[in-house]
């Protein structure tokens, strides 16, 4: 059958699997909420590069430092890199802790936006 042409645009499959938990925020959801609201991202000097590292290589010290080297120098082609971060998991036995939603991601802080902006656009 047709869908809904304003549902199937803002990507809401009628069906069980909408709602659920999600519905209980603040009582009923206004449908001026379901229009979907994309706020132009802020610049920001910082880079975030996901899937350039494996766990098994974040494990190795030294592969960490070679990749922190490799980025850093493929990203200063860009603009001036301040620092490169590399966040690592914990130790095994060790409660999860905030960074671990960063495990796997690499940021590199550039001087200005200008450097982070241009390396976005290429490496992203």
């Amino acid at each position: 059958g047709m869908m809904n042409p304003l549902l199937a645009g803002i990507g809401i499959m009628p069906g069980p699997h909408f709602g659920g938990g999600m519905m209980g925020i603040g009582g009923g959801v206004q449908p001026a909420a379901l229009q979907p609201v994309v706020p132009p991202e802020p610049p920001t000097r910082v880079l975030s590069l996901t899937n350039m590292i494996t766990l098994t290589e974040l494990e190795d010290k030294e592969i960490c430092e070679e990749i922190k080297e490799d980025t850093i120098e493929e990203c200063s082609k860009f603009g001036k890199v301040q620092t490169c971060v590399i966040p690592t998991p914990n130790a095994a036995d060790a409660p999860p802790g905030p960074q671990d939603q960063y495990v796997g991601t690499i940021f590199v802080a550039f001087e200005d936006t200008a450097g982070a902006a241009a390396a976005k656009a290429k490496l992203d």
